[in-house]
């Protein structure tokens, strides 16, 4: 159903009945899993998640393991490293999400380390950082008010598939 309803969001087609039509990708999302609840950690995911993904990540290595795969499922740092036991091209979405998120609520650019779910802030102003709360509750805030984040993960799975296609 979800590869069906991001078929009809890129106006194409593209989804599969069974597991034998996957060799064909040359890039698989990962979104498997438990979502994120308003008053909960992306840690406190990870045991539940982990248990969903590792074996599709053992499947899609079985099936392309030249594929590139991009993890959504939270927390997608953590469940990305468990993929990296079965595939080489594991990317992590949240990167350009978190930077936009911050561009909201700073107003500017702003400097970020660390993981999508350990975010560090750099370069923030002491008036700045009287707003670092918001922006590390800004996904349970829009949880909070809509059941769960979707428009800017889906967008950053869009931009980070054209940007492997690109590359090709």
């Amino acid at each position: 159903g979800e590869a069906m309803d991001v078929c009809d969001a890129a106006g194409e087609a593209g989804a599969v009945d069974s597991w034998d039509e996957l060799k064909k990708a040359d890039i698989y999302v990962v979104s498997a899993g438990k979502p994120r609840t308003a008053d909960m950690t992306r840690q406190e995911l990870y045991g539940f998640n982990a248990g969903v993904c590792e074996p599709i990540f053992r499947r899609m290595a079985e099936l392309n393991p030249e594929a590139h795969a991009i993890v959504v499922t939270n927390p997608s740092d953590e469940i990305a490293g468990l993929g990296k036991k079965y595939l080489k091209n594991i990317i992590t979405s949240g990167s350009i999400l978190d930077a936009n998120r911050a561009r909201i609520v700073f107003g500017r650019p702003v400097g970020l380390a660390g993981t999508h779910s350990r975010r560090e802030l750099i370069g923030l102003t002491p008036a700045e950082e009287q707003l670092a709360s918001k922006y590390h509750g800004r996904a349970a805030e829009i949880i909070s008010l809509k059941g769960c984040t979707q428009w800017g993960v889906a967008a950053e799975i869009c931009a980070l598939v054209e940007k492997i296609e690109n590359k090709k």
